[in-house]
């Protein structure tokens, strides 16, 4: 939300594409199996090839330059401009193999080249190639190279590591659309990979609709809807409090499922309910299993749930509730906003929205930027740029979330030790799934493990004599969190004095 140096923007997007990226190759790695029964789904989006090839070389470039290797693209001017497709399998496929080019070369060059194979009015049928001129693959191992955890041998699994799973997972994506991928090698020569995907080419209706798409929610006007939020932990309430607030959304925010039934039933009228899924007295399913009961209008009202959970199991659980649609935790304000607009278009249309555009800064001067805080470099332990950006500059917001903080995180962890002490493994894991986000708002990345750890074991009753070690790690990480914050309340009062 600040404005940034060229060559900023390009990092920063390099690493946003990177994030993006490896979180799709993450889970289907994790989830191996998934691939093999076939249940992977793909997209049917407008996509540009060279948009692709672009980010892969921005994405790619500092590694290769580490390597002095040269990092070469190459487009046939014949390959069309917009394609229908899943441009995220495609971009997994090559970075899977671009990686690799980059892994096993120590000198030379890598070069991504995508070639038309046959082009028609509608259908394009592209040939995808990455060159390296690395150590190539021996002969005998050329046959085996796309099975699951195989690699070229033993020392190349010892000498560069790896699971061996990246060619399998690329073989398998790409012919699930229906292609097919080989290879040419010469140890010690280097190693070409090519594959084949066919692709449509995107209409001109089909182009501006995907534009459309991604604008449509950009800079508009939310301003007076009416949202009831419904979450049990006071720093999320804040959070979200503030994040309505700057979007000039009336809010009412009640601490449990239960008051959320009877905020409904009462018969008062809002736009969304924002519940998290997990909640004391009435958790987010039951309570919108009653909304969704209720013979009233506001039986229909959308709902996005909030959780910590991501497993497709628990998201399966969400949606089957009646839930429109859910967000992860930590909340991703630009996410929650999209995910907001689309909800209430569906339901109302345009008008509801009155879809008039918002402000955008004519200049540097129009834009309101939060001032600068702490940063991890002053601190060991916590990191607050994640609070910075959410609370948009507001001090007063920063020293409550501190407060709540170190008020109730210790006694919090106390119950944890009390609650294994008696065996009460159920409200064990529901403490330890409320105080993860705690640690996430403060920056404490081993905290918030370290009680998604405590809150796997309570839910399996597995590794249950790891829990005290744990329990006395995120004790000592509390503590620790605790003396920093308290010096960064000091110099937030400093900054709110001399401010007025």
């Amino acid at each position: 939300k600040t404005k940034l140096e060229k060559e900023q923007a390009e990092f920063i997007n390099a690493i946003k594409f990177s994030a993006d990226n490896l979180l799709v190759i993450i889970n289907d790695i994790l989830d191996f199996s998934k691939i093999e029964a076939g249940k992977i789904s793909f997209e049917k989006t407008v996509f540009n090839v060279r948009e692709i090839f672009m980010a892969l070389i921005n994405s790619f470039g500092y590694k290769a330059s580490e390597k002095n290797l040269k990092l070469l693209y190459n487009i046939d001017k014949e390959v069309p401009e917009h394609l229908l497709g899943d441009p995220v399998r495609l971009n997994q496929i090559l970075t899977n193999l671009v990686g690799n080019a980059i892994k096993f070369t120590d000198k030379g060059e890598v070069e991504l080249k995508v070639v038309p194979i046959k082009i028609t009015n509608k259908k394009a049928s592209l040939e995808f190639r990455v060159r390296d001129t690395g150590i190539g693959i021996p002969e005998n191992k050329i046959r085996t190279i796309f099975e699951s955890f195989t690699q070229a041998g033993d020392e190349i699994t010892r000498l560069f590591g790896g699971t061996g799973l990246g060619l399998a997972i690329s073989k398998q994506l790409v012919e699930m659309q229906g292609g097919k991928i080989n290879l040419t090698s010469e140890k010690g020569e280097g190693s070409t990979f090519y594959f084949t995907v066919d692709y449509e080419i995107a209409t001109a209706d089909q182009i501006n609709a995907s534009k459309a798409k991604v604008t449509e929610n950009v800079d508009v006007d939310i301003s007076g809807l009416k949202i009831l939020v419904a979450e049990d932990h006071e720093m999320n309430r804040l959070l979200l409090k503030k994040l309505l607030e700057t979007w000039k959304i009336s809010a009412d925010i009640v601490e449990n499922g239960k008051l959320a039934v009877e905020k409904i039933e009462a018969g008062k009228q809002y736009d969304i309910l924002l519940m998290d899924v997990q909640m004391p007295e009435m958790d987010g399913i039951e309570a919108t299993k009653k909304i969704r009961s209720l013979d009233t209008s506001n039986s229909k009202l959308p709902i996005i749930g909030v959780t910590a959970f991501t497993g497709d199991d628990k998201v399966s659980d969400v949606i089957a509730s009646g839930m429109n649609e859910y967000i992860s935790k930590p909340i991703d304000a630009d996410k929650l906003r999209e995910k907001i607009v689309a909800l209430v278009r569906e339901q109302e249309g345009a008008s509801k929205l009155k879809l008039k555009p918002g402000k955008v800064a004519e200049n540097d001067e129009e834009r309101e930027e939060p001032k600068p805080k702490a940063s991890k470099s002053k601190y060991k332990y916590i990191d607050l740029s994640y609070l910075n950006e959410l609370s948009a500059g507001s001090n007063e917001l920063l020293l409550k979330m501190i407060k709540v903080f170190i008020d109730q995180t210790p006694s919090s962890i106390e119950r944890m030790e009390q609650q294994y002490r008696d065996e009460n493994w159920q409200t064990l894991r529901g403490e330890a799934h409320k105080i993860k986000p705690t640690f996430i708002f403060v920056g404490v990345k081993e905290g918030k493990q370290i009680f998604e750890i405590i809150e796997k074991s309570a839910e399996k009753k597995e590794n249950l004599d790891d829990i005290p070690g744990l329990l006395a790690r995120g004790k000592e990480l509390t503590i620790r969190a605790i003396e920093e914050l308290e010096i960064e309340k000091e110099v937030i009062a400093a900054e709110m004095e001399v401010s007025g």
